[in-house]
């Protein structure tokens, strides 16, 4: 089935600008971090966080996309009949009617899982968007909004840059940051023709035809140093979890 309002094609360029958008956002969540929390920065942080740069993001995009369509046609038959007259002389109209109708539906759900790793060292300002803003990149501005991935780098950056906050260890005070994001792209459309004769009428109290299309889109981010064991363990205990909240949600 193809999309409602959406091609198949658009739906995998959707699918291509929401990663673009997420490369986006944590590069510009790292480089603003580093530029109002390193070690250039104001010097009332007392643990800058250069160290940043030499960490790593795992991405875990899982895409839930589940059609749903109904045919449900319905038929009236009138007859008319003979008026009647009451005691009172009140003409009453008479007709016989029958009604029919068929409903029929189908259910298809498609789920893909693209994981990847984006390491921060390869970020260079020369790639950065114009005024940060990672929108312009994309033709979707509607479908695919602000993630918000920026702003969370951003509030654990400056957590980690705070003197105090956890004991003292090299580098990184912590050792793994980590980012949900559940949303839900619908498409629906129906249509509901009305034929009026006289004696038939061909129409639906629900629309003839209907169809849907929602797109599911769990994200997990997983930040952390390069093979660090606890930022892999993170990592894998959030898509097991993701998994196990999925399949109570589809219940």
């Amino acid at each position: 089935m193809q999309d409602v309002g959406q091609s198949k094609g658009d739906g995998v360029l959707s699918e291509i600008e929401l990663v673009q958008l997420i490369s986006c956002e944590l590069h510009v969540g790292v480089s603003k971090a580093i530029q109002q929390f390193g070690s250039k920065s104001s010097p009332k942080f007392a643990n800058p966080v250069d160290w940043l740069s030499t960490w790593q993001a795992k991405v875990n995009l899982k895409v839930t996309v589940d059609d749903k369509s109904s045919f449900a046609p319905g038929v009236t038959y009138t007859e008319p009949m003979k008026n009647a007259i009451s005691h009172y002389n009140v003409t009453y109209g008479q007709n016989f009617s029958i009604s029919a109708g068929l409903q029929a539906s189908s259910q298809a759900t498609h789920t893909e899982t693209v994981g990847y790793t984006v390491p921060f060292s390869s970020f260079t300002d020369a790639t950065l968007p114009r005024n940060d803003d990672c929108q312009n990149q994309i033709e979707n501005k509607v479908v695919l909004s602000d993630l918000k991935i920026d702003d969370f780098i951003l509030a654990k950056a400056q957590m980690a840059a705070q003197a105090d906050v956890v004991a003292y260890r090299p580098g990184s005070p912590f050792s793994v940051f980590n980012d949900q994001l559940t949303f839900i792209v619908t498409y629906s459309g129906n249509i509901t023709p009305v034929w009026k004769l006289m004696r038939v009428t061909a129409s639906s109290n629900s629309p003839l035809y209907y169809a849907t299309r929602t797109r599911t889109h769990d994200l997990t981010i997983t930040l952390g140093a390069p093979a660090d064991p606890e930022a892999v363990a993170v990592h894998n205990a959030e898509l097991i979890g993701q998994a196990v909240a999925s399949a109570l949600r589809n219940r």
